[in-house]
């Protein structure tokens, strides 16, 4: 019986597969991020799916998330997961990039892209990625992520270079508040997941040619 957890900052899809005849079990939590949350953050946020796991036997967790970028977030991650599993289970803890590259090129060589709250991409041997550049994360790079377009949609806002009549229907959907806004990027945890929560803005809208350009830029 094995355990693979998939992880983004916003969201994160748990399948618990008992054998390769039995329909595999599914559950989805907050996100998680080992940059950004620490051991007890992550155990606190997801005591309720991990305490459902006590006592089944599951022989290994195969775990690939955001944020893992180096040991000190493997090791955030195992202390966080660690008490909730036998002795002898199995940890294989990777970063969310490696996930992509082994779904889409198997054990073939490509170049694997992933695109959620964060953006990133790599070359992939067949075995292992190589990034050639590192990522430095939502506030420098994450070109076209949920929180890219969430910022850049706040910032039309604030500037007025949004259409008059999709600044009233952004203002309706949500709390455009200055006070609140920066509360949420400055003084709560994980303000990209806060951010990519406007970018569900462009898929209602996706056929204004306003929300079209913003997509293409940040595309390109």
């Amino acid at each position: 019986m094995i355990l693979i957890v998939e992880s983004g900052s916003t969201k994160t899809a748990w399948r618990l597969i008992k054998d390769p005849n039995t329909p595999y079990e599914s559950f989805s939590s907050d996100g998680i991020n080992p940059y950004y949350q620490t051991i007890e953050e992550i155990t606190l946020a997801q005591s309720t799916v991990l305490g459902g796991f006590a006592g089944i036997p599951i022989q290994a967790v195969f775990y690939y998330g955001t944020g893992v970028t180096g040991d000190a977030q493997r090791k955030v991650i195992l202390q966080a997961f660690q008490p909730f599993f036998s002795d002898s289970c199995q940890f294989d803890i990777q970063n969310d990039l490696i996930a992509a590259a082994r779904s889409l090129c198997g054990k073939t060589a490509g170049v694997a892209c992933i695109l959620g709250t964060g953006s990133n991409c790599s070359y992939y041997d067949g075995q292992s990625i190589d990034q050639k550049i590192v990522s430095l994360g939502y506030s420098v790079m994450d070109d076209a992520s949920g929180n890219y377009y969430g910022r850049q949609l706040l910032r039309d806002y604030y500037f007025d270079h949004m259409p008059h009549d999709l600044k009233l229907v952004f203002k309706t959907r949500y709390n455009v508040s200055d006070d609140v806004i920066k509360s949420n990027l400055y003084k709560k945890a994980n303000p990209n997941a806060y951010l990519a929560t406007f970018a569900e803005f462009l898929i209602l809208n996706k056929e204004s040619e306003y929300v079209q350009k913003v997509i293409k830029e940040g595309m390109r």
